[in-house]
């Protein structure tokens, strides 16, 4: 009788395993952030797809993932993903956690006037390519905790105000205990872009650019510069900027109520 039963409960926990593994990916629609859009779904909760996929009007396009159930028992949910529109593809895993958000092997590329919306507001517009390399990123409502990686812009333009070819830009990516620093150069022959950026815990950046004319910088851009700040004795500028990043108002799992503020 005994063996019976055991059997019996090791039947009926892989049958509610199998079910809850079956469960329909269009039960979670309910469920999504409002700035979150997306058509045609199908598959189920651990392996599906979707046609196109809108963050809070950034467009992701095509969507597949498939959830890791081993992270579960860590508190945590790790998504396999690939996404695909025109203009921008990437792959990676996804980790979501208690007001966390990580990224793992993150590979993206993808055309750099993606931005210009979010940019044009400054009077900018750019062109060229993109490549971003991430082994881990992690993101929560006091900062970045975690930034090792690499962002490269191939072929750089600025379009608007003025037209000029900035070559590839590199930003690079590390984690100094609680701050993230981005270090940045780049190879273009009409300007050099030197410099680095801090960010640290809340959210606070720190900004220290230098912007050097070469023989090839157009008399206009120079006049710029000196518009923008002091030039030194060989017309190049420097940048020193820091203020707060608000935090993506998107991802509501990085906010804490108060009940998590108090227990920190």
């Amino acid at each position: 009788m005994k063996s019976i039963l055991q059997w019996f409960s090791l039947g009926l926990i892989a049958f509610l395993v199998g079910l809850v593994y079956a469960v329909p990916a269009h039960l979670a629609i309910p469920y999504l952030p409002a700035q979150v859009r997306i058509s045609e779904i199908d598959g189920t909760l651990w392996n599906g797809h979707v046609k196109n996929l809108d963050l809070e009007g950034f467009k992701l396009g095509e969507l597949q993932w498939r959830i890791q159930p081993l992270y579960l028992l860590l508190g945590r949910i790790k998504v396999d993903t690939h996404f695909d529109q025109t203009g921008l593809q990437g792959r990676g895993d996804v980790i979501l956690g208690q007001h966390t958000l990580g990224f793992e092997d993150l590979h993206v590329v993808g055309n750099i006037d993606v931005v210009n919306p979010y940019i044009s507001a400054y009077g900018t517009v750019l062109d060229g390519k993109f490549e971003m390399d991430f082994s881990s990123l992690e993101i929560t409502q006091k900062g970045l905790q975690q930034s090792q990686g690499k962002l490269v812009l191939h072929n750089a333009q600025i379009v608007s105000p003025a037209k000029l070819t900035l070559g590839e830009v590199q930003i690079e990516f590390a984690q100094k205990g609680e701050t993230a620093v981005a270090t940045l150069e780049n190879t273009g022959d009409a300007l050099r872009l030197s410099g680095t950026a801090n960010i640290t815990p809340v959210w606070r950046y720190i900004t220290n650019l230098r912007i050097a004319p070469t023989s090839s910088t157009p008399k206009e851009i120079r006049q710029t510069l000196t518009l923008l700040g002091r030039t030194d004795t060989r017309g190049a500028v420097t940048l020193n900027n820091n203020g707060t990043i608000p935090i993506l108002g998107w991802l509501p799992f990085l906010q804490q109520n108060e009940n998590d503020s108090k227990e920190t």
